[in-house]
């Protein structure tokens, strides 16, 4: 046996082999590649990671400090200061009526409008006057602006050293501020939660505004239909707030941010995590992602 000449065949025939599966795997990353190139193309969200979104407000600065916030429910019914506080409203505006909820944290107001009537308030002005003639600490809330101002409800948001404080519901994806019912013309009631903020440890700002926004663009919004960012702020946020539950409550940091395009509007809140919460804005149905 001329074993010169079968090492040379052997070598022959593992090259061949090496060429052929060279070439499968070059077909296959082709095909990989082909794949890849025709679900950008079909994907708007893909496609728009390099459109930058015109904004109607300037993103704020930040200009002091931000904490990470250890909140509790207010017991309307149990904290003394609290119930001083309905007491002197009642005593002042005998028109009001309040109630609780079984375990304290939510406060309903009735408005008989029978001694004195309450008009809407529309201005901004106008609001904070009735927050502070009407509501327990009112000036802790600020006229948060929805798609459903038009309607019959007013919603304002409590705030933080300026800055807005969001609790969403554990149940429904609802967010828990206060509300102020009228029947068009003049004020019927309100719902309120208020929440006893304490201050922990300085937090930085991690990701910025335009970060947060161009996170939304290359995930969440498809591509054309105009959109543009009508509002963007920072806050605090608690995406599992249960008002059944007596506990302490973290708040973490959060962009706010509204975007209005041809499809209408959507909201979302950013974390500094990457974490994306999108809210309807006005209606009740939302949904963490």
């Amino acid at each position: 046996m001329n074993w010169h000449k079968t090492k040379t065949i052997f070598i022959i025939c593992f090259l061949l082999l090496d060429i052929f599966l060279g070439y499968q795997m070059y077909q296959r990353l082709r095909e990989n590649q082909e794949q890849l190139n025709n679900f950008q193309k079909s994907n708007p969200y893909e496609s728009s990671r390099t459109v930058n979104i015109p904004r109607e407000v300037d993103i704020p600065s930040i200009d002091g400090k931000m904490y990470f916030i250890k909140g509790t429910f207010v017991n309307f019914k149990e904290d003394d200061e609290a119930k001083k506080g309905l007491k002197k409203i009642q005593g002042d505006h005998p028109e009001i009526s309040f109630t609780t909820s079984a375990n304290g944290q939510i406060l309903n107001a009735v408005f008989t409008n029978d001694r004195q009537k309450i008009q809407k308030p529309k201005t901004t002005a106008e609001m904070q006057a009735f927050l502070k003639t009407f509501v327990y600490k009112g000036d802790l809330y600020k006229h948060w602006s929805t798609t459903n101002d038009k309607d019959k409800v007013i919603h304002f948001v409590q705030m933080v050293d300026g800055n807005p404080l969001y609790s969403v519901s554990v149940n429904d994806g609802d967010l828990y501020m206060l509300n102020v019912y009228t029947d068009g013309d003049l004020v019927t009631g309100y719902q309120q939660v208020l929440i006893k903020t304490t201050k922990q440890n300085p937090v930085k700002v991690t990701m910025s505004g335009q970060d947060a926004i161009q996170l939304i663009a290359d995930n969440y919004l498809p591509m054309g239909h105009n959109p543009k960012v009508t509002d963007i702020e920072i806050g605090y946020i608690n995406l599992a707030t249960d008002i059944e539950e007596s506990r302490d409550l973290p708040y973490i940091l959060a962009w706010y941010i509204n975007v209005k395009s041809d499809q209408g509007n959507r909201a979302f809140f950013v974390t500094m995590f990457g974490k994306v919460y999108e809210y309807d804005n006005g209606e009740k149905s939302s949904s963490a992602n």
